[in-house]
């Protein structure tokens, strides 16, 4: 018989002072046995790298990787359930409290047109286009890999089940 994972292991890639992690940690969520935990983070900036750990893992600061995210051994970093990661990562444009799904086709068919006929409107719409783009390979190499990608946020979490 399998259990469900009760607690979701939290990976951050430029973590910045620990916003998305507080968040993520001190959610409610509707079933109280389920949780987010810290597990590692990165950021290339020390002081930021010291504020996040005195905000999220104060007794735990070697979780917290001060350095080039390029350099990151991500295998050694122990394993994780969940993934946030902060600029320069995330995405322009969300479909956050929207609740109109989670690819943001409806919602990207109407900004569009506004930002084309918006001040550096070309930019804009190249960017989140090709945003859009890596988003779809990145979720096609997750699902490849076994990953379920669920997308809220800044935050990409996979579902792991354990023998019991």
């Amino acid at each position: 018989m399998e259990n469900i994972v009760k607690e979701f292991r939290l990976g951050e890639l430029f973590c910045g002072p620990g916003g998305l992690a507080l968040g993520a940690t001190t959610a409610e969520i509707a079933d109280p046995e389920y949780r987010i935990i810290h597990k590692w983070a990165n950021d290339y900036d020390l002081d930021t790298c010291h504020t996040y750990t005195r905000n999220i893992c104060p007794t735990d600061a070697e979780s917290v990787i001060c350095g080039d995210v390029r350099k990151l051994d991500i295998d050694k970093l122990g394993a994780i359930d969940a993934l946030a990661f902060g600029f320069p990562c995330n995405d322009f444009f969300s479909v956050v409290g929207e609740q109109k799904g989670f690819d943001g086709v409806k919602d990207w068919e109407v900004l569009k047109p506004r930002l084309e006929k918006s001040n550096n409107g070309e930019y804009w719409v190249s960017k989140i286009s090709r945003n859009r783009e890596r988003d779809d390979e990145i979720n096609k190499k997750l699902l490849f890999e076994g990953w379920t990608v669920i997308r809220f946020g800044k935050m990409i979490l996979r579902s792991i089940r354990r023998n019991a």
